[in-house]
């Protein structure tokens, strides 16, 4: 796989940095009041784990030297990569080796207006400049995103902070090297804090150190996305999501912003997953908050399902908080959501430590009608060759 052809176009107001990922142009456009490294960092950050799917060397042409500190992190960044999911390959990374310099005063912070990115923007006093990115986890037409940017410059101004929004076309190029957007997203985060070149760049946690797994932003990847100019910190990882709400529910206005929908950047439409969640844990908490309607009727947390661990986590803390209160109604519902997830994973490792996984292998038989094939045998050769 070879990183190629970075280049910069400017207009009035953006100025575009691209680059092609073999045949693929990614781009990204950032305000062109900001200055943008043009080495091959964010490149080799963002084309890491595609060619470790695809079991390819990873080349960054020499007319594009790569940080020292970046290049020396990379057998790290594979191996722990690797170990998470064999699939990703440890491939052999080839760049022209160089040191970075910081491109833009002040610290950054990526943001979207949810509960970690507010957090970490409110816990931070040194953050000088919010992130946020048009293409990541959604793809907004011009005016919405207009609407978004709006809103969160002028809530970035009332904490002293400055927006800073941008736009990529990530989503396309992650759909065409069909990289889990489980992991792919915490080098894209890499990938715009390289590019911006901040002295310090934050990175929100939406999970808890107790309660880590297998994740795009970790505690143990972020940090080696780092060069000799930018540090990379994962933050808020010591505070549960109803203590992150909590505190941002102190200050109205703050709250008043609060945006979590899986369907509208700038509404909560109170019915998807997520705003129900955001809806449970105001109301485990007792806290009624000017972005979301109370919930009154627990018929609608039906849909709600524990599906992993982080869930159960936020669903037991949010019991607890419940049984505080002395809610029993909305207790009941989520014990009784807890117990459905026990029993799911007590068949789950029935199956899997008794039955040799037939249950499950059988079962993705007839549900999928392709067949799952083991692929290659991994590569553990990976040197990092600097040209």
């Amino acid at each position: 796989m070879r990183v190629s052809d970075i280049q910069f176009s400017s207009s009035a107001d953006t100025i575009e940095l691209s680059g092609k990922v073999n045949d693929f142009r990614l781009w990204y456009r950032f305000p062109s009041s900001y200055r943008v490294s043009a080495g091959g960092d964010a490149f080799l950050a963002i084309a890491l784990l595609p060619a470790m799917l695809a079991g390819e060397a990873l080349e960054v042409d020499r007319a594009f030297p790569v940080s020292q500190r970046l290049l020396e992190s990379v057998g790290r960044l594979q191996e722990i990569y690797h170990c998470w999911n064999p699939v990703f390959r440890k491939v052999a990374v080839r760049a022209e080796a160089g040191s970075a310099s910081v491109g833009n005063p002040g610290i950054a912070s990526f943001f979207s207006g949810g509960v970690d990115g507010t957090f970490t923007a409110l816990k931070n006093a040194d953050i000088t400049h919010l992130v946020l990115i048009n293409g990541f986890d959604f793809s907004l037409e011009p005016p919405v995103f207009a609407e978004a940017v709006d809103r969160n410059r002028a809530f970035a101004a009332s904490l002293g902070k400055t927006l800073l929004p941008l736009e990529t076309n990530f989503i396309a190029f992650n759909d065409t090297y069909r990289v889990s957007r489980n992991l792919s997203h915490g080098s894209l985060l890499g990938s715009v804090a390289l590019a911006l070149a901040f002295s310090r760049v934050y990175i929100a946690s939406s999970r808890t150190y107790d309660n880590l797994i297998p994740w795009g932003t970790h505690p143990l990847t972020d940090l080696l996305f780092s060069s000799e100019a930018t540090e990379i910190v994962h933050d808020g990882a010591e505070a549960s999501r109803s203590y992150k709400t909590r505190k941002i529910f102190e200050c109205e206005a703050v709250g008043r912003n609060l945006r979590v929908c899986w369907q509208d950047m700038n509404r909560n439409c109170g019915r998807c997953e997520k705003c129900l969640r955001t809806r449970m844990a105001l109301r485990a908490m007792g806290i009624s908050a000017p972005a979301f309607e109370d919930l009154h009727s627990l018929d609608d947390l039906r849909i709600l399902r524990v599906s992993d661990v982080k869930e159960q986590a936020r669903f037991q803390d949010n019991l607890r908080l419940a049984e505080a209160r002395g809610d029993r109604a909305l207790a009941r519902v989520l014990r009784r959501a807890i117990r459905r997830y026990d029993r799911h994973r007590l068949m789950v490792d029935f199956d899997r430590l008794l039955l040799g996984g037939v249950v499950k292998r059988t079962f993705r038989y007839f549900v999928k009608p392709e067949r799952l094939r083991p692929g290659p045998a991994p590569d553990l050769n990976y040197p990092v060759e600097q040209a």
